[in-house]
């Protein structure tokens, strides 16, 4: 059975792992364009009207690289779940215990 619920996972993992990767190598393309384009940034902060649309450019700003960072991390944490799910299911497969400790 645990054999099972391991593959399970294993299968919705790789599944849903090639999406992820497109999203987080997009989210890092925008980061880079964020991070060497931060004129722009400026120039709009500097153009804006009210300290009310220059708060509003800084939320979307913090936004935009919050959302990025994420879809970055949720697909490092699919690739590690992914590696640690597959470790058990050979080990159990090939017939030996599993220890939970390492």
């Amino acid at each position: 059975a645990e054999i099972a619920e391991l593959d399970a996972r294993i299968a919705e993992l790789e599944a849903k792992l090639p999406a992820q990767r497109e999203r987080s190598d997009e989210s890092i393309r925008a980061l880079y364009k964020y991070e060497y384009d931060s004129s722009s940034v400026l120039m709009m902060l500097l153009e804006s009207k009210s300290v009310t649309d220059m708060l509003a450019i800084v939320d979307s700003y913090n936004w935009i690289i919050e959302y990025n960072t994420s879809e970055i991390q949720r697909a490092i944490q699919m690739e590690s779940d992914l590696r640690n799910a597959r470790q058990p299911a050979r080990l159990m497969s090939a017939g030996r215990p599993i220890s939970r400790s390492s």
